[in-house]
């Protein structure tokens, strides 16, 4: 009975420390909850931070990926640009001089050797639209299917070029003219002057794509003294529309890093290596008008200009200007 009584007197004495004990407690078990909930908060936010710098590290790696699928610089640090695709170009055995190539005496196998991988690479990428860079007997040019009006816009999209300024075309050999164009000189003329650096302007024909050059009813042929570029209209089964590589109203180029701004730009850049010694050869071809008979005129004096007009006048033409005077 003492026992129970001491009992009930120590409890009822420590009946005033309940209430602090409760508060200690209760904050006790309230920093254990905050406690938890920043551990939770932290672990979270870490998963959170390695999540993004995963998927940042998965997104640049992707972004890298697909900036060297598509041969792009991944930085505007990166010093070199790579097109899609180039493609070397066997030198020629031999080169004439600017002179020598007006006169088209030679022979197209011993002219050049190129492989039938860049020839048929090239022919496919331009059956499909591609617009290519391709070395020419002057300077090095852009070229597409003269008949796909989309390539052709792409071409002066490339260029920045004024689309009133006409674009040439290149065929395979001097029989292919008169398929394109009213010729008003004789066919022993054609050969004297074709292949080399000139192009003859003549009146078009109704079948050539009435996009290309739509401001006028002339059009400008070439053949260049280029094997490759003899092969190529050929393999297309049609005209090759050729113009400089170059942007529009900047010297024209006679390697390829000389327009390498280009190269992202073109789906093919066949490399001939540096295609002419002399600075003469980046007047490109000599541009005479042929379309009224007996008559020429120079549009662009070009790299063989003398030799030109020589051949011209020796076969009895008459200088436009000349014959105004």
């Amino acid at each position: 009975m003492e026992v129970n009584k001491f009992r009930t007197l120590f409890i009822t004495s420590q009946l005033h420390r309940l209430p602090r004990y409760y508060v200690a407690l209760k904050r006790e078990f309230q920093d254990t909850i905050h406690k938890a909930r920043n551990y939770t908060t932290r672990s979270k936010k870490s998963i959170s931070i390695s999540k993004d710098h995963c998927c940042c590290n998965q997104k640049e790696s992707h972004r890298q990926i697909e900036s060297l699928t598509q041969n792009k610089p991944s930085s505007p640090e990166a010093k070199t640009r790579m097109p899609p695709s180039i493609i070397p170009f066997l030198k020629p055995n031999y080169h004439n001089t600017l002179e020598e190539s007006i006169r088209g005496n030679f022979s197209l196998k011993s002219d050049c050797t190129v492989s039938e991988d860049v020839l048929s690479q090239s022919a496919d990428c331009l059956k499909k639209g591609g617009v290519i860079a391709v070395p020419t007997d002057t300077v090095y040019g852009v070229a597409c299917l003269a008949q796909d009006t989309e390539a052709i816009n792409k071409i002066y999209a490339i260029k920045n070029r004024n689309f009133q300024n006409p674009i040439a075309i290149s065929v395979a050999g001097v029989e292919d003219i008169p398929r394109w164009s009213e010729i008003t000189v004789s066919e022993e003329l054609l050969h004297e002057l074709l292949p080399g650096p000139v192009t003859l302007v003549f009146e078009r024909k109704p079948c050539l794509n009435p996009s290309l050059n739509p401001l006028t009813n002339l059009v400008g042929i070439r053949i260049p003294k280029n094997w490759f570029m003899q092969e190529l209209p050929a393999r297309c089964c049609g005209p090759i529309a050729l113009t400089s590589a170059n942007l529009s109203g900047t010297k024209s180029c006679l390697q390829i890093e000389e327009f390498e701004n280009l190269w992202p730009q073109l789906d093919i850049v066949v490399n001939g290596g540096r295609l002419n010694d002399t600075e003469e050869a980046r007047l490109g071809s000599t541009v005479v008008d042929l379309s009224v008979p007996n008559v020429y005129r120079i549009i662009r004096p070009g790299s063989a200009y003398r030799s030109t007009v020589d051949c011209l006048e020796r076969f009895g033409l008459k200088d436009s200007t000349q014959l105004s005077s």
